[in-house]
């Protein structure tokens, strides 16, 4: 259990009312790992939401060669395994601890547990979720359009 007042300051849980901030006060756990700690590897995640209260997460994936190609790092208050969560399928990356780090986390079924009992809360946490989600395909949609720009461009100089 985590005290209801410091899991208020997460972004993600802004809006909640205070029954529904309670409710998750008792699912959440709170978690410290140590510099180099994996979270999770690509495709051996057990689903749970991760929000960094301190420290950083690296997020990567392996490249040819097995060495991993940074994808993003994330410090506080961001959040990390939310399609996981929802999905329940594999991770897409890697995530390491790269400096000693104190995360909450919500595994999977105490997510479900909250949403089945706390319905208004729920939505408003999936909503939050959903943006997060929409942002990063967001940016990935225009890395992909400069590539494909840079590509053609390359090509046409050819």
């Amino acid at each position: 259990m985590v005290d209801q007042e410091s899991i208020r300051t997460v972004p993600l849980f802004a809006g909640l009312e205070e029954q529904d901030l309670n409710a998750l006060s008792k699912l959440v756990e709170l978690a410290d790992y140590e510099k180099g700690t994996f979270l999770f590897d690509e495709a051996t995640q057990e689903p749970s939401l991760y929000i960094i209260k301190e420290g950083a997460i690296r997020l990567s994936e392996r490249v040819r060669g097995g060495r991993g190609q940074t994808l993003a790092v994330l410090h506080a208050p961001e959040f990390l395994g939310e399609i996981s969560l929802l999905d329940g399928g594999p991770a897409l990356a890697s995530a390491q601890v790269i400096r000693n780090s104190r995360l909450w986390v919500i595994s999977k079924p105490a997510f479900e547990r909250f949403l089945e009992s706390n319905p208004q809360g729920g939505y408003l946490i999936l909503k939050g979720l959903a943006s997060n989600i929409c942002a990063t395909l967001r940016r990935m949609d225009e890395q992909f359009i400069d590539m494909i720009k840079f590509v053609w461009e390359m090509g046409a100089k050819i």
